[in-house]
């Protein structure tokens, strides 16, 4: 009986056929075309060829364990990352970055509180971080998600005196320089009444005044940067210096 022919048959009487005999019974004459036992050489076919993976199906799964296939590209390479961290440690040796800062007093209506402050015209309102406004007792008032408390900027260097709003901000946290700097660096400025005397020792700040007081605690001159050390510009509080000191 040709395997089509028998493949038919029990397609028809598959439940009454698939009972009523066993091996040793089966009428079929029909011996196996492969191991020529008394069964169907059907039992011999392997599944479809879509379900075994292909060696080309295989050569992307070894290459997604370095990249995604989809992607279309491959991570960076060792020596690209080397050259990127090559380059960030050539430009912190070659010079530290000197946010402006001056030390400011800060009146909150119970106390004075002496701290550093940089002054960024490119932040739009003055900011203090929330831990310290509530360790130096200012009242935080809720605006929404954000808060807000006042108190009176002054310097300790002339009459300048100002109330202002600042956000109190739990992320602000800051410290400047990066690294330390030599003593020695400050000896040029040493005939400028500058706004923070120990600049070249890294702190961190805990308040930012920005463009809201900007305006008002800016004076006329400014000394270029020479011989490595950062620029310095009056301020009602002293000369402030930013730019980049190298040594």
């Amino acid at each position: 009986m040709a395997p089509s022919t028998k493949a038919s048959n029990q397609r028809q009487g598959t439940d009454s056929f698939r009972c009523r005999h066993s091996g040793e019974s089966c009428r079929s004459g029909a011996k196996c075309k492969i191991c020529k036992k008394d069964h169907h050489t059907l039992l011999h076919m392997r599944g479809p060829r879509s379900a075994r993976p292909s060696r080309s199906d295989n050569r992307p799964t070894r290459r997604a364990s370095g990249s995604s296939p989809s992607s279309g590209t491959s991570p960076p390479s060792p020596r690209r990352a080397t050259i990127r961290t090559s380059l960030t440690s050539l430009l912190q040796h070659k010079g530290v970055s000197i946010l402006p800062t001056a030390i400011v007093l800060l009146d909150t209506g119970k106390k004075t509180l002496e701290t550093r402050a940089p002054i960024d015209p490119c932040c739009s309102v003055s900011r203090i971080n929330a831990t310290v406004a509530r360790a130096y007792g200012l009242s935080v008032t809720r605006i929404g998600a954000e808060g807000a408390c006042t108190a009176v900027l002054r310097s300790k260097t002339t009459q300048m005196s100002r109330e202002v709003v600042l956000m109190a901000d739990p992320q602000l946290s800051c410290t400047t320089p990066a690294r330390a700097i030599r003593a020695d660096m400050k000896d040029p400025l040493s005939n400028v009444a500058l706004a923070h005397n120990d600049w070249f020792r890294p702190s961190p700040v805990p308040l930012v005044l920005g463009a809201d007081v900007y305006p008002d605690i800016i004076l006329p001159g400014i000394l270029p940067s020479q011989g490595g050390l950062p620029m310095a510009q009056n301020t009602k509080f002293g000369w402030i210096l930013s730019g980049t000191c190298t040594q």
